[in-house]
């Protein structure tokens, strides 16, 4: 004998959280949007940068600019720290052209001069190649 499916208008235990789409625009500024790209709100980083790069993997979100100017969000944008990346006590002072994560951890870094620096433990430490 067949059965019914009996709709339930309790509460979803699971709740869905946006994920966020990021972007840079021709001015450098960086935009958010929790709706696929149909709108886009600023993300106040740092007053006065101009962004030239981002990357970001689920909620985490690295953005880099001129003169070493680097900074990373663990918590989708609402919160920002300044990294200073450094090694050999050489720290990292030109423009950051391209930034990429392949996870939380492991990143590269790429200037405008040729270097790159990488991470293995989300920024904590870096090495210069």
């Amino acid at each position: 004998m067949p059965q019914k499916a009996v709709a339930s208008n309790a509460p979803s235990r699971m709740k869905t959280v946006p994920i966020a789409q990021w972007r840079l625009t021709a001015e450098g500024a960086v935009q958010k949007s929790l709706d696929s790209g149909h709108s886009w709100q600023n993300a106040l980083v740092s007053r006065d940068v101009a962004f030239r790069s981002l990357c970001s993997i689920k909620q985490e979100v690295w953005v880099g600019a001129n003169a070493g100017a680097l900074f990373h969000s663990v918590d989708s944008g609402q919160t920002w720290n300044q990294i200073q990346p450094a090694a050999a006590n050489q720290k990292l002072t030109s423009d950051i052209v391209h930034i990429e994560f392949s996870d939380p951890a492991h990143g590269l870094i790429s200037t405008s001069n040729g270097e790159v620096w990488s991470t293995s433990d989300g920024g904590q430490s870096w090495r210069r190649k």
